[in-house]
């Protein structure tokens, strides 16, 4: 014979508390005590009880219009994308704090309407979103059409993002922060490498170095700008002969992405010598403060995590109060340098 599934009136006749008390007990209420907590928890665990989560979800829509879901929506990339992958650290210790609950959802970005997009995001279920990936003019539409407040993560140009609230590195000052530590350092003769130089994003960050060039009074030079052949390939191929030759014609090189960091100061250390000290500078950004390259660099913090945390806070104030949010929000990362 199957057994019925415990009630709440259950737990809470084991436990010896309020139905109230056990609902206030497992949605983590500060009103009640650790040790009723742990009352309340192990009643649970001894009758099997577990939340209806569809039922929760109503209950709080019909008390305050709110489920207190939010999704992460990810356009045409992986969430394991090593660009995105540490947003999920500052989502979970935000979504944590404010104790909501977190759905995530993946499109292609070729969807064209709002029945295009799956049932978790059409249908009600929750207050608000976040997302990044490959947005366009296209799918800021198609969100808009949610009619659900969104905060878009990342730096995107103003013709895709328009109006959309936004969190977004500040990558003038960061750019001119390394530029900066490079000159204090001694460095004149500064290079640049860009992956990928027909992306929005890294053409604005080329230009970007080349105005902290002068705004850091250093002479640009366009023969060392060096530029590759788009997303993933590397800077091994293009930059190898020009540190096979005898004189280098730089002293020091920036280059945002860390993967395309690796493979220059792999150039660097081969150059260098087994035991020798490189005079070669390198400044990049990281994802992580614990990577780092075999040779001396300047690194700026890219903070993903924290990009992500303001989102998630900025998006559940817009839910919570109904309050305007800047439409732009600019973020500055930590420099440090590994010499």
């Amino acid at each position: 014979m199957k057994h019925k599934p415990a009630s709440i009136r259950d737990v809470a006749a084991m436990a010896g508390v309020s139905i109230m008390t056990v609902s206030r007990a497992l949605n983590n209420k500060a009103a009640v005590s650790e040790k009723i907590k742990q009352k309340v928890f192990s009643s649970c665990d001894e009758l099997g009880y577990q939340i209806n989560p569809s039922i929760q979800d109503l209950v709080r829509k019909w008390r305050n219009g709110h489920t207190r879901n939010i999704a992460f929506i990810m356009v045409g990339k992986e969430f394991a994308d090593p660009a995105y992958a540490r947003a999920m650290d500052g989502i979970a210790k935000a979504i944590n704090e404010f104790d909501y609950n977190l759905a995530m959802a993946f499109l292609s970005g070729e969807e064209q309407s709002i029945q295009h997009l799956p049932p978790v995001l059409r249908d009600g279920r929750i207050d608000g979103f976040i997302v990044s990936g490959e947005l366009t003019e296209e799918m800021i539409n198609v969100f808009k059409k949610l009619g659900k407040p969104y905060v878009i993560l990342g730096n995107y140009s103003e013709k895709v993002s328009g109006d959309s609230v936004r969190i977004e590195l500040n990558y003038k000052s960061i750019m001119f922060r390394l530029i900066s530590e490079l000159k204090k350092s001694g460095k004149k003769k500064i290079a640049y490498f860009s992956e990928a130089p027909a992306n929005f994003f890294e053409a604005e960050i080329t230009e970007l170095f080349i105005k902290s060039m002068k705004d850091n009074q250093l002479t640009p030079d366009e023969q060392i700008i060096y530029r590759g052949t788009g997303a993933f390939c590397g800077a091994f191929d293009l930059l190898e002969p020009v540190f096979l030759q005898k004189e280098l014609p730089f002293d020091s090189i920036v280059c945002v992405d860390f993967r395309c960091a690796q493979e220059i100061a792999d150039l660097i250390f081969a150059r260098s010598g087994v035991g020798k000290k490189t005079k070669i500078l390198i400044a990049c950004m990281r994802p992580f403060s614990y990577h780092k390259l075999p040779v001396p660099a300047i690194y700026c913090e890219v903070g993903m995590n924290e990009v992500a945390y303001r989102g998630v806070k900025c998006l559940i104030e817009m839910i919570t109060k109904s309050e305007s949010s800047p439409h732009k929000i600019e973020l500055v990362p930590q420099i440090s340098i590994e010499f």
